[in-house]
């Protein structure tokens, strides 16, 4: 049986990266996949952990050389998803989750109808400004376009076709329902039972709507 692929997108800030390491170090046998990126390594981030980093020339000849399931330019650098490592995964009957942009996984929904998409959001705009400023790796006109740019992305949604969009939120009880939601889509119905209302109920924050 083939593995199923899970597309979790988010814009910058949103808070998917909190949520699926929660996720992961609760259930082990779903895979991460690791994404290719020309960025410049953040403090603490680790070449094949957190992403394989390249650089732009690199990038481009795996482009040419179609290696990637899908492939995008975010805030003025490159990321992409390794076609051979998915399809193997996938062939072996692992699960795997991709932890990508809106953009990546349109691509990978257009190629991979079967996917299951969650989309995380902020609860507002606020809180998303106070988590990029609060990072203080990126520069006031790096978290200008960014937050510019999630606007953009946070509209883009409905059009994910996501089997949930939740919101991503900051107090730990927040968190943690945000968490059992997201676990109730990857892991099987009988695992947990209890939880199965919380299945596929959209969020979405009240600042989208004005």
């Amino acid at each position: 049986m083939a593995g199923n692929l899970y597309v979790v997108a988010a814009p910058s800030g949103a808070g998917k990266t909190t949520l699926v390491r929660l996720l992961l170090e609760g259930q082990p046998d779903i895979r991460l996949s690791i994404s290719y990126t020309t960025r410049d390594p953040r403090p603490g981030e680790e070449n094949g952990r957190e992403y394989h980093f390249v650089d732009t020339s690199e990038f481009r000849a795996m482009i040419d050389r179609h290696d990637f399931l899908e492939w995008a330019e975010v805030h003025g650098n490159f990321y992409g998803t390794s076609q051979k490592w998915i399809a193997d995964q996938l062939a072996a009957g692992i699960d795997v989750l991709l932890e990508i942009d809106w953009q990546g996984a349109q691509q990978v929904r257009s190629l991979f109808p079967a996917a299951i998409g969650i989309f995380i959001l902020p609860p507002s705009m606020e809180e998303l400004t106070s988590r990029l400023t609060g990072r203080g790796t990126d520069s006031s006109s790096v978290i200008a376009r960014r937050l510019a740019a999630a606007q953009a992305e946070m509209r883009h949604w409905p059009r994910h076709r996501p089997r949930c969009a939740m919101s991503a939120n900051s107090t730990m009880l927040l968190l943690t329902i945000s968490w059992l939601r997201l676990w109730t889509i990857c892991v099987p119905w009988c695992a947990l039972p209890a939880l199965a209302s919380l299945r596929s109920v959209p969020v979405t924050p009240p600042f989208l709507h004005a």
